[in-house]
């Protein structure tokens, strides 16, 4: 047995689900110092942005403390670290949360200095001190400190990380104005939990594309598979959204047909009637 994986519990799969970055970016990546906590926060933006296939995401600070087990004071400062170094592009959200998306553009990427490491003898930048510097002497706040390093960080499994994002996603999007206008409109309401996801892998949602869809839908209620006493011939809302059903041609009813017919056989008759009165 491989010696790295006795005892372990987890066996990921080439065919589970992973997060598409391009080769000129890992490369990027590769040539660029990071710090440590900034690289944590950096790859759950990757995750939550690239791992949906989206170019932006809103992503509050618990969930980056949640994937990284990191304070959300160390949240902020690797936040801000990427944003100097031109690795994170920020966007103010709504409900105080902000979107995040990854610059691409890595040729405008801030990397940091390299080390520079000081021999005993000092170097042309940082020569050698003449007087060594007192010993530090044992404090509360060094044991205090010693205590925190010592006690042991929860780290959350995969399916806890996976749940609290689905939860997170599903309080995000059924909070969308967008997608309340929508749902409302939608005359069958099953399995919610799947529309909301079909809906947050629909790229660029604007009112204008909601006004097409509620358009679309009602339509739809005019004809005869879509009336209410035939409701289990309406598709779930999920597989709706998945087949952007938004985009079918709208066709005229027999209703619609009707009544173009009608007014064209009324505008026959005024016509007869003008040219019996005219004579």
């Amino acid at each position: 047995m491989d010696p790295a994986v006795n005892g372990s519990h987890v066996d990921p799969q080439p065919d589970d689900p992973w997060t598409h970055i391009q080769n000129d970016i890992m490369e990027a990546l590769a040539r660029t110092r990071i710090p440590g906590e900034a690289r944590q926060v950096l790859d759950v933006i990757f995750r939550k942005t690239y791992g949906w296939k989206k170019k932006i995401d809103a992503i509050a600070l618990s969930q980056f403390c949640l994937a990284t087990s990191l304070s959300k004071i160390a949240v902020c400062k690797a936040l801000r670290k990427l944003e100097s170094m031109n690795l994170v592009i920020t966007e103010k959200g709504n409900a105080g949360i902000n979107k995040y998306r990854i610059n691409k553009h890595y040729d405008t990427w801030k990397p940091l200095p390299k080390k520079v490491t000081i021999t005993k003898e000092g170097n042309l930048h940082y020569p050698k001190r003449k007087s060594s510097l007192p010993k530090m002497q044992p404090t509360n706040i060094s044991v205090t400190n010693k205590a925190i390093t010592n006690k042991k960080i929860y780290c959350p499994t995969s399916d806890e990380v996976r749940l609290a994002e689905k939860k997170e996603l599903i309080k995000k999007v059924c909070t969308d104005p967008l997608f309340q206008k929508f749902y409302a409109a939608y005359p069958r309401k099953v399995a919610k939990e799947d529309a909301v996801k079909a809906w947050s892998n629909i790229q660029d949602i604007t009112e204008e594309l909601v006004d097409k869809m509620i358009q679309v839908i009602e339509h739809n209620l005019k004809t005869e598979t879509w009336k209410k006493s035939e409701m289990n011939f309406i598709p779930y809302p999920a597989t709706w959204l998945n087949g952007k059903r938004w985009n079918d041609e709208i066709t005229s009813t027999a209703a619609e047909s009707h009544s173009v017919i009608q007014d064209i056989l009324d505008a026959q008759a005024r016509a007869e009637e003008d040219r019996i009165h005219a004579r």
